[in-house]
């Protein structure tokens, strides 16, 4: 019979806890992650300009005398390699390419995590939404391809916990304007830097809307709220790492994926 394990405070918990977020965003030596996150390159689709993907050295070095790709290396680089891309003139080619590929890799049992191959493929998109190849599911992180920021409220916020939200929103304080507001939210709930979100931030517009409190809010449910909303967008520059997310909202990603 096994000895059972230990019982825990709640303050071990805590830091275990405390050590897997620090894993993955390593907030304790972001400069030793961002030196490590940049041996990565971009890969792209010929002819489109936007990555689409990050791939780590190692899977550049398995596929790199396969046919239907194109490796840029650059010695200036913080890896020998600069840049991958996925040649052919459509989709259906473009998926071919990729299927053969990771087909070559996973019979050769190059990388483990194709051992997991599901016979599911998924969608690829470019930066107007066209799909530019499908890949299969088990094999998306082969490629590191882009995921798309789509924001869940905490359980324990408040109003409207758990529900699909901004990536960041907030109300502005007295004295504030608008894109005041956006600059210090976007640097409290994403780690956006103030520079790069007062340089590309773009209003989209406002939202109006008017409301009873319902069963997705604390409160008294006949009253009534009223609120304008200010839309920003912020197009982030491909080398951009979002080191932490704190606060009320945790950023997951779909399985449909993009640039």
């Amino acid at each position: 019979m096994s000895k059972p394990e230990a019982l825990r405070s709640n303050l071990d918990l805590v830091t275990i806890a405390d050590e897997y977020i620090n894993f993955l965003i390593s907030q304790r030596d972001p400069d030793a992650w961002l030196t490590a996150w940049r041996l990565y390159c971009h890969l792209f689709v010929d002819g489109i300009h936007s990555p689409v993907g990050m791939v780590h050295p190692n899977v550049v070095e398995a596929i790199r005398h396969l046919s239907g790709w194109k490796i840029l290396d650059s010695e200036e680089a913080a890896s020998s390699v600069n840049s991958i891309t996925v040649l052919g003139d459509d989709e259906p080619s473009r998926s071919k390419i990729v299927a053969n590929t990771l087909a070559h890799l996973r019979d050769a049992n190059k990388f483990g995590i194709l051992s997991r191959w599901r016979n599911e493929v998924e969608p690829v998109y470019g930066p107007d939404t066209t799909v530019l190849f499908s890949v299969e599911r088990a094999a998306a992180s082969v490629f590191g391809i882009v995921h798309i920021w789509i924001s869940t409220r905490s359980q324990t916020t408040a109003n409207y916990a758990g529900m699909l939200d901004n990536t960041m929103a907030g109300g502005y304080r007295t004295g504030e304007d608008p894109i005041q507001t956006v600059i210090r939210e976007a640097e409290e709930e994403a780690s956006m830097p103030a520079d790069l979100v007062r340089l590309r931030a773009r209003s989209c517009g406002t939202i109006s809307n008017f409301h009873y409190i319902d069963k997705y809010v604390k409160g008294e449910k006949y009253l009534a709220q009223t609120e304008v909303e200010y839309l920003y967008e912020v197009e982030t520059p491909p080398d951009f790492v979002e080191i932490s997310c704190r606060l009320h909202r945790t950023l997951e990603f779909p399985t449909m994926r993009g640039s």
